[in-house]
């Protein structure tokens, strides 16, 4: 306010401009719109001040053109007499092209002349880019008015908007620019908005360069700090986006809506509560009915200082009279818990946080049955040298200015938006002044409207105290302190005290400075004993009068230890998002931590709390994501495991796959993926990467991943492709080749004919692939003569044995006696040579040699699912579930498939049997001792049912099966959530009527 004082003076003693008409008169840079006019009465010379206008229509895209009627005594020019209108939309714009830092004086009149024979002259606001200029009032200038700014543009374009604010339509007559000199009304900050200009003379004339009309004098018009409000975000939530932007009109300022800034929730309204008015921003709310973590992302300046505030207000908006109660949390990190179960009327939330990144993400946690809400989020940048704690951030504990009056402070009065709420007690003396507080010297902005009360003890002898209480024992505390003399003091009077805070605090002597106000604040944090804070200025021996203070502030301090997920990691995993159109909700706030809330698909790596978490694998599997396989995974530099499979992908195998150093197993399979797979991904498969595939090279299987993707094939497969096309002569000689070949063939079985016996017949087509075979004579050194044997199954006997040395494999070999065959034998071997899974034990080998047929496999040295299920330890579900999105198996019963002492033999049956009775609980491994979700249960035994129908018709897909077992682990992953998140500790540090600092 001093500083505006100060430019209204020194503007009431300038001396009148001397105007350059040589620059005017040639309209060099001129802009004149004549709004409303038609395109084909444009341009035209303006008689009177020879000033040549144009249609606007080349400006703006909405609007309606309109014409004033006739006002006996007024004689408008031209382009005051058409007008345009806006009966749609909220905000209107025109987008002017200018110069990027130049001085321009921008002119817009208004004039409204009944076009409409309504008799309804509209009020509205007009915004200069993002920031509001100043409300039109044609209800009160009847006669029309101009709204005249000089103003620097910022970039080339200016953008003049028309915003409707109540149930009136906007109009507007013309708009002009004029260039002026840069180094000519230059304010210190800010724009300058004309409040007068006049030459003092008996005549009549008004002398148009710059046209003047009605107004008094200059007024500082802050674009850069209170008027523009730079920095500031005000988010309304829940406010439906065509209702968007508006200006509130106590504060002024510029809420918006949410929507742009979350994916989730939905819009509601508060009830009428009688005896509160709330303003508008509080009215609407936002709230989750889905979801645990829902969060807004807000950009920001990193490391910048910001006053972040949240309200939250219930109003009963759903009928159910349930208030909710719920954790805030800031980025990984909980800020507080929000209980509006207590603070009926609502409650604000106030941090000042230095930002670690350009995005900041607060969201709403839900922790018990209730539903999160907020109604308003708001951030505004502060100095970078003030609230600066030794660690941590600052949750607003109360900030209170010492008067009698009713009235809370903040914007515009306070630039910064802190809300200065009323304090005082009957046990002290108010003191005021009406004379004007140098806060030049003060870095903390205080409002000079806070300033000009002050409180001293009524009984001069006693100390000020102010005490307020503690929430928790180990609280830490910041104090601000800010004072200035507004007492007439006579010659031998003194004001002198000293400040403390418990007996290990203390400071002074302090003596306020006359009308010069001071901040003062503990450099290192608080602790106070015994449940609640003292504070007290105490008067020194040497003070003729008490001590005084004029304003304070209480501060908690707030850790926040846990490092978000690396910066990199983050924009690449939503970059991704973001080109798949993902939409899953759990897919908000840090992807990695907090660890319960860790994205679905993902894993992490996590060092310690200070260490930055990374990702280390991608499950995007049965997404149903299209298009290619997105260059931005390259950037998740720690990925250790990418699985894409069982989507819709197209275009190639991208080669910057074989670049990701860390990448250990890919899995494509179930895509449209075309062309070759790249010759450096494949020379990484010989040196241990993963590439899931059923393309076969040199003794290497890339088992399924790839299958399911026929237009996708090897180097060498794409080359046979290629040479498909042959000449004739090469046919007819192939032609012969395969003749000779197959009378050879013919009589080498005529010959064993007779020998077979009961041997296997060789009749039977032979195995596709020639890979990883083994002849008996390797069979037998590998198992040492069949020396250790393993078990007996069906097919025969199991050996133990080893490959390359140390490779341990288990062999089987298939009995004479065996009721199984060659036809059985071949069909295992294909089938195992193209599956490959974490879960199921892998293919090493076979033997096809006359009547030596056997099946080698990895040996497993921890047993098999059965043995883990049937064991000591239990299987939790969870697990179940995991191993049952792999590979599903007898897991959720661990009863063998057939058992003949059950009523129903076959596993399948007897379950099919068990559930039309609705007994589940019999049916689950009683090892689980009920520790599962009763609905994903279920979900997986109706799964489990429907892939044993005997139509292949009525059965699901693998898609299906794997996106349904997904589904129950995520009702199961939930359950656990929920159950960790109700012992989680309940603390609630908000602000409210209850912690208002206390006198004694």
């Amino acid at each position: 306010m001093k500083n505006l004082r100060r430019l209204f003076l020194s503007f009431l003693i300038l001396s009148f401009c001397i105007f350059n008409f040589l620059q005017a008169q040639d309209q060099q840079g001129f802009i004149n719109l004549d709004c409303g006019l038609e395109a084909n009465e444009s341009p035209y010379t303006e008689p009177t001040t020879k000033l040549t206008f144009t249609s606007d229509s080349d400006f703006i895209k909405t609007g309606k053109s309109g014409r004033i009627q006739n006002v006996p005594g007024l004689d408008y020019i031209r382009p005051y007499t058409v007008l345009r209108y806006f009966p749609d939309g909220v905000r209107n714009c025109y987008t002017l092209s200018v110069v990027q830092d130049t001085n321009y004086l921008i002119v817009a009149m208004f004039t409204y002349g009944n076009y409409d024979n309504l008799d309804t002259p509209p009020k509205f606001d007009l915004y200069l880019g993002p920031n509001i200029w100043t409300t039109v009032d044609l209800q009160r200038k009847v006669n029309g008015t101009r709204e005249e700014l000089i103003h620097i543009s910022r970039s080339t374009s200016l953008q003049v908007c028309l915003v409707k604010t109540g149930t009136t339509t906007p109009v507007i007559s013309a708009l002009e620019l004029r260039p002026l000199r840069n180094d000519i009304y230059i304010p210190q900050s800010g724009s300058l908005k004309n409040r007068f200009r006049v030459y003092l003379t008996d005549s009549r004339d008004i002398v148009r360069l710059f046209l003047s009309f009605l107004i008094l004098s200059f007024c500082i018009f802050n674009f850069l700090q209170a008027q523009d409000q730079q920095g500031f975000i005000n988010l309304d939530c829940g406010l439906e986006a065509n209702e968007s932007p508006y200006t509130e009109p106590t504060t002024k300022l510029t809420f918006t809506s949410d929507s742009d800034f979350i994916k989730t929730g939905k819009s509601g309204r508060i009830q009428n509560v009688p005896g509160l008015d709330y303003i508008r921003p509080y009215t609407v709310l936002r709230y989750f009915p889905d979801g645990v973590r829902n969060c807004y992302t807000l950009s920001v300046v990193q490391d910048t200082n910001y006053l972040i505030v949240a309200m939250f207000t219930y109003g009963n908006y759903d009928n159910l009279d349930t208030p909710p109660k719920f954790d805030l949390y800031l980025g990984p990190n909980i800020w507080t818990t929000v209980d509006l179960q207590r603070k009926v009327n609502g409650t604000r939330e106030e941090l000042i946080h230095i930002s670690r990144s350009t995005s900041l993400q607060v969201c709403l946690v839900k922790t018990g049955t209730t539903t999160p809400v907020i109604s308003a989020l708001e951030l505004r940048p502060l100095r970078n040298d003030i609230y600066i704690p030794q660690s941590g951030s600052l949750k607003n504990r109360f900030r209170v200015y010492l008067t009698d009056s009713r009235d809370i402070v903040r914007y515009p009065l306070d630039v910064h938006d802190r809300l200065w709420s009323p304090f005082f007690m009957s046990e002290w003396k108010l003191l005021r002044t009406s004379l004007s507080i140098n806060t030049s010297d003060d870095d903390y902005d205080i409002p000079e409207d806070v300033l000009v009360t002050a409180a001293t003890p009524a009984n001069v002898s006693l100390p000020l105290t102010i005490s307020w209480n503690v929430e928790t024992p180990s609280d830490l505390f910041y104090a601000y302190l800010h004072g200035a003399e507004i007492q007439s003091l006579r010659d031998n009077d003194t004001r002198e005290f000293n400040i403390t805070a418990g007996p290990n605090v203390s400071y002074g002597p302090v003596s306020p400075e006359e009308l010069l106000v001071n901040t003062l604040y503990n450099t290192s944090p608080v602790k106070c004993d015994g449940g609640a804070c003292h504070l007290q200025l105490i008067r020194t021996l040497n003070s003729t009068l008490p001590p005084l203070l004029n304003a304070i502030e209480a501060f908690v301090v707030v850790e926040f230890p846990q490092s978000e997920t690396n910066t990199d990691d983050v924009v690449a995993i939503k970059s991704i998002e973001t080109s798949y159109g993902l939409s899953r909700i759990s897919w908000q706030g840090d992807p990695c931590v907090p660890q319960q809330f860790l994205w679905d698909g993902l894993t992490c790596e996590y060092t310690n709390i200070t260490t930055p978490p990374r990702i280390l694998s991608l499950d995007l599997s049965s997404s149903e994501i299209t298009g290619i396989i997105v260059p931005e995974i390259q950037n998740l530099t720690q990925l250790k495991k990418l699985d894409l499979s069982n989507n819709n992908l197209t275009g190639g195998v991208p080669e910057f796959l074989a670049k990701m150093k860390s990448l250990l197993v890919i899995n494509l399979s179930g895509n449209n993926l075309s062309g070759s797979v790249p010759q450096a991904l494949l020379d990484k498969v010989k040196k241990g990467l993963m590439l899931k595939s059923s393309l076969t090279l040199n003794k290497l299987v890339y088992n399924n991943s790839i299958q399911g993707n026929p237009n996708l094939c090897s180097s060498s497969s794409c080359n046979k492709k290629k040479n498909r096309t042959m000449l004739p002569v090469i046919a007819s000689l192939a032609s012969l080749g395969i003749i000779i070949s197959v009378t050879t063939l013919l009589f080498v079985c005529m010959k064993r004919g007779t020998s077979i016996g009961k041997g296997f017949s060789p009749s039977q087509p032979s195995i596709e692939t020639k890979k990883r075979r083994y002849t008996y004579t390797e069979v037998l050194a590998m198992t040492n003569n069949l020396e250790r044997v393993l078990g007996k199954g069906g097919f025969g006997m199991v050996y133990h044995g080893y490959i390359n040395g140390n490779e341990e494999v288990a062999v089987k070999l298939l009995s004479l006696s065996s009721a199984q065959g060659y036809k059985e034998f071949k069909t295992e071997v294909e089938l195992l040579l193209r599956v490959y899974h974490t879960n199921l034990v892998s293919l090493v080998g076979y033997c096809d040699e006359k009547d030596h047929l056997a099946l080698i496999y990895q040996y497993m040295a921890n047993g098999d699912l059965k043995q883990h299920l049937s064991g000591s330890s239990t299987m939790s579900w969870v697990d179940r579930l995991n191993i049952a999105i792999d590979a599903a198996l007898e897991i959720i019963t661990n009863k063998p498939v057939i058992d003949q002492t059950r009523q129903k033999p076959h596993i399948a049956e007897w379950v099919k049997f068990m559930l039309t009775r609705g007994d589940i609980n019999n049916v689950m491994d009683p090892k689980l001792k009920g520790v599962y979700d009763s609905g994903s249960a279920w979900k997986a035994l109706e799964l489990a049912m429907t892939c044993v129908f005997p139509s292949s018709l009525e059965r699901p897909n693998m898609s299906h099966v794997v996106h349904e077992l997904k589904e129950c682990l995520i009702s199961e992953n939930k359950r656990t959530r929920d159950i960790n998140a109700t012992s989680s500790l309940d603390i609630n540090l908000s602000f409210g009527s209850d912690v208002n600092p206390k006198a004694r």
